[in-house]
């Protein structure tokens, strides 16, 4: 015999998540959010991870929700991350940034048009949160672009 609790699958989910929540609010508060083409989306689950891989410095940030979800990639090489603009495209020969933008499909859009992501705090482990704001433009496969715009995040460095 089989038996299913389904009642206790939210509450598992939300307590195996623990800190990987993320707030509705983008005015304080550990969140990541942003407008998909105009549609206000709030990340369910966020993570952001600083890593040093010989003497370049990445920031990895992820939000997703049950619809859509946002990679942000930037690093620096050759000194630490700090409060900087990272440009699609356009970075200093000492920067890099990645977005992905992917949905509920598992369809990605890797191929950004533009995009800017401002770090205000690059944050540190056990330390400040990584602060900042990001905008892109994606190129559709079958023409046309998808716009993210007012992206934001704040979210606490973890392992």
């Amino acid at each position: 015999m089989t038996r299913r609790i389904f009642g206790l699958a939210p509450f598992v989910l939300s307590a195996a998540l623990g800190g990987c929540g993320s707030s509705s609010s983008s005015s304080g508060g550990r969140h990541i959010t942003w407008k998909d083409d105009g549609t206000s989306q709030s990340a369910i689950v966020t993570l952001a991870q600083r890593t040093m891989q010989g003497t370049s410095d990445y920031l990895n940030l992820l939000g997703t929700n049950s619809s859509v979800g946002i990679t942000i990639v930037v690093g620096t090489t050759g000194r630490a991350l700090g409060a900087e603009t990272f440009m699609c495209n356009q970075t200093t020969s000492d920067q890099t940034v990645t977005l992905t933008y992917s949905d509920a499909d598992g369809g990605t859009l890797p191929t950004t048009q533009s995009c800017s992501v401002k770090v205000t705090q690059p944050g540190a482990l056990n330390g400040a949160s990584a602060t900042g704001t990001f905008s892109a433009v994606f190129n559709l496969d079958g023409g046309g672009t998808k716009s993210i715009t007012e992206g934001s995040f704040n979210v606490p460095i973890s392992m």
